[in-house]
C-alpha cells in the first residue's frame, strides 16, 4: 500500500476512488431487491422513487467525475485509469440502488452486510465496519467519499454519518448528504 505520510507528497493517481453509500431502506422503492428486478422487467417506480433513483445515479456520476480525477502539473483534470470501488451495507433501499447503478458503470462492488448474529447491534456494527474500512483506504492515500441518503427517521443512516464524523471523516474525505429539500420535498 501507499504511505500516507503527510510530509511526503504521494502520487495517488493510480488509486481508485472509494465511495461508501449509506441510506434509508425506503430510498427509491428498492425493497427486497425489487428495484433491480423491477427495472429489468420494465416496471415503473413511482415518480418520487424514480427521482430518488435518478438523484443517486447522478450523484455517483458527479462524485466519480469530481473526486475520481487527478490534476496534472498544468492543472488539468484527468480521469483515473481505474474504476471506483463502491462500499455499501448490502441492505434494501439506497444500498441496493447504489449497487445497481455502480455495477452499471462498471465499478467494483464491496458488500458489507450486517452481522445479524449480533442482534440489535448488527446495524451499528456494520456501519462502524464500513466507515473503518473506508478510513483504512484513506490512510493509504485513496480518495474517499461518503454519500448519505437519509430521511428524517433514518436512524441507521444518521448513526453511520455521525460515526463517520466522530472518526474525523469530514476532514479526511468528505460526507455528501442528499437532503430532502434537494429532492424537492419540504
Amino acid at each position: 500500500m501507499v504511505s500516507a505520510d503527510p510530509r511526503r507528497r504521494v502520487d495517488s493517481s493510480h488509486l481508485p476512488l472509494v465511495v461508501a453509500v449509506t441510506g434509508s431502506r425506503h430510498w427509491a422503492g428498492w425493497r427486497h431487491k425489487r428495484g433491480a428486478n423491477a427495472v429489468r422487467r420494465g416496471e415503473r417506480l413511482t415518480p418520487e422513487q424514480q427521482e430518488q433513483s435518478n438523484v443517486l445515479r447522478a450523484l455517483l456520476r458527479k462524485t466519480w467525475a469530481t473526486h475520481g480525477s487527478t490534476k496534472t502539473k498544468d492543472g488539468d483534470l484527468v480521469p483515473r485509469s481505474v474504476k471506483p470501488i463502491l462500499i455499501h451495507g448490502d441492505c434494501e433501499g439506497a444500498d441496493w440502488c447504489a449497487r445497481f447503478h455502480a455495477s452499471g458503470f462498471g465499478w467494483r462492488i464491496h458488500d458489507e452486510p450486517a452481522p445479524w448474529d449480533a442482534g440489535f447491534a448488527a446495524g451499528p456494527l456494520r456501519n462502524e465496519l464500513m466507515i473503518d474500512l473506508v478510513l483504512q483506504y484513506r490512510k493509504h492515500a485513496y480518495p474517499c467519499v461518503l454519500i448519505a441518503c437519509p430521511f428524517p427517521d433514518s436512524r441507521g443512516t444518521w448513526n453511520c454519518v455521525n460515526y463517520a464524523k466522530a472518526q474525523g471523516f469530514e476532514e479526511k474525505g468528505g460526507v455528501i448528504l442528499i437532503e430532502r429539500s434537494f429532492l424537492g420535498e419540504k
